[in-house]
């Protein structure tokens, strides 16, 4: 079901889709890019950006931000972190 708040549908190919539903199924892939799959392929039903993140329990803005990725770069972009995010080193480099 397509609400009125809902952007347009995600365009991805069939085998596109394919790789999207194998890694959403995943059980040995790291969480996000399961999550981030979910919420594409549940962009490419139609499903408003703030169902997807109802039900996927996270931010709206997360699911944005994974729509505009995987436009930009595909089905590369699924799970990357982005430059600057993700833990940073604990130990001084060198010891």
């Amino acid at each position: 079901m397509t609400s009125k708040l809902a952007a347009p549908s995600l365009q991805v190919t069939n085998e596109q889709r394919a790789v999207l539903t194998r890694l959403s199924r995943s059980h040995s892939l790291p969480h996000r890019t399961v999550l981030q799959a979910k919420a594409l392929l549940m962009s490419t039903d139609g499903e408003a950006v703030y169902e997807v993140a109802r039900r996927l329990e996270v931010g709206s803005n997360s699911v944005r931000r994974w729509r505009r990725r995987f436009e930009v770069e595909g089905i590369e972009g699924v799970g990357a972190i982005a430059p600057g995010r993700g833990r940073k080193p604990s130990l001084p480099e060198g010891t």
